[in-house]
């Protein structure tokens, strides 16, 4: 998935209110629908998710190896059922960022632009 948007658009909040990070921050109606099925609330946290921009990422892993990092760190053990799917969404990492494209490197400094290395 892609969101674009000028600054201050709203893309951040988009996320925020899927991934369930907004908490009695408001009020949102409407209804959320993945692969044809209307989730229920409580199931936002367990489908969505996403790697905030930051300096927080390390600079020396790929990708690839960051998006695993993060979904390894979000997986909840108390919750057999999330900790299972969670797992089989990992599965699927590697076929999403393909050995046949460039590796794309995390950049040293907070940007907001990835360098792509050949």
């Amino acid at each position: 998935m892609c969101i674009l948007g000028s600054s201050g658009s709203g893309k951040t909040t988009l996320l925020d209110a899927m991934s369930g990070r907004l908490r009695r921050a408001g009020t949102f109606l409407g209804e959320v629908y993945v692969n044809g099925r209307a989730l229920r609330r409580e199931q936002f946290q367990d489908c969505f998710s996403y790697v905030l921009q930051s300096d927080t990422l390390l600079s020396s892993l790929t990708v690839r190896e960051t998006l695993h990092y993060t979904a390894l760190l979000a997986i909840r053990r108390d919750n057999p059922g999330s900790f299972q799917k969670k797992r089989q969404g990992l599965s699927l990492l590697p076929k999403l960022v393909s050995n046949s494209w460039p590796q794309a490197i995390l950049p040293p400094q907070p940007s907001k632009v990835l360098g792509l290395q050949a």
